[in-house]
């Protein structure tokens, strides 16, 4: 399935473009705001001074906020493994969802299917090939796993399976994971 991508810039990103070879991470957020529309209002609004590369609809809809060069604020004062302020390595995902706050609901098929998309495509671009980070704990990591059938190993490999175990267990509006670059090759 070819990528298909809507643009609704936000104002909200550093001017200043970063190199290509300093992006290392993919962090997946879910919004956590009442509807789809407050999330983009929010997400676009130069007052709220917050943002994300891409967001994907309840439909699937793939939308760009950011190019993916700049760097967007979806990471805020953040810290893993050594890095600082990962804002300025990653590239930020949020997907629509109203979150435990707002009656969480499960993730639709189509969100699942765009960001496994979107995901590959960004693993191939930036040659981040290693799925080695988890900001959640090693027990529910294990359940998860355990949780996930067989059935869709299946339909889609391992990238369906992690996914589908992320909307399962993401446990707020933070990341739930970073993908980091490595020389392997995916």
């Amino acid at each position: 399935m070819p990528l298909k991508i809507r643009i609704n810039y936000s104002p909200n990103f550093n001017q200043k473009k970063r190199l290509r070879k300093n992006i290392r991470f993919i962090i997946i957020h879910y919004t956590g705001m009442k509807s789809e529309k407050a999330a983009i209002d929010r997400l676009t609004n130069i007052q709220s001074e917050v943002s994300s590369h891409y967001f994907i609809g309840k439909n699937g809809n793939i939308t760009l906020l950011v190019p993916e060069l700049y760097v967007a604020w979806h990471a805020g004062k953040s810290k893993w493994k050594g890095q600082s302020l990962l804002n300025k390595n990653s590239i930020g995902i949020e997907i629509t969802n109203p979150g435990h706050r707002f009656g969480y609901k499960n993730f639709t098929y189509k969100q699942i299917n765009s960001t496994i998309i979107l995901i590959r495509y960004l693993l191939n671009k930036y040659r981040i090939s290693k799925i080695s980070n988890f900001l959640t704990t090693f027990w529910i990591i294990l359940i998860a796993i355990l949780k996930v059938s067989f059935r869709l190993a299946l339909i889609g490999g391992i990238i369906k399976i992690f996914i589908t175990w992320c909307f399962i267990f993401c446990c707020s509006a933070c990341v739930i994971t970073i993908f980091t670059r490595s020389n392997i090759s995916f």
